[in-house]
């Protein structure tokens, strides 16, 4: 399994969640972007030398 299919199982995932119970869709979505911005910052730099 490839990374975008792990991309795809979460969002199907996701999707069936927020059918199933929306009010645990803000938690789920808050801890989403914390993670993201900690990845972010522990790895800015790493992304910065991509780009160059």
């Amino acid at each position: 399994m490839n990374t975008m299919q792990m991309f795809g199982l979460i969002a199907v995932a996701f999707g069936v969640l927020v059918i199933a119970k929306p009010d645990l869709v803000g938690i789920f979505v808050g801890i989403f972007f914390i993670l993201i911005g900690l990845n972010i910052l522990a790895f800015g730099n790493r992304f910065g030398r991509w780009v160059k």
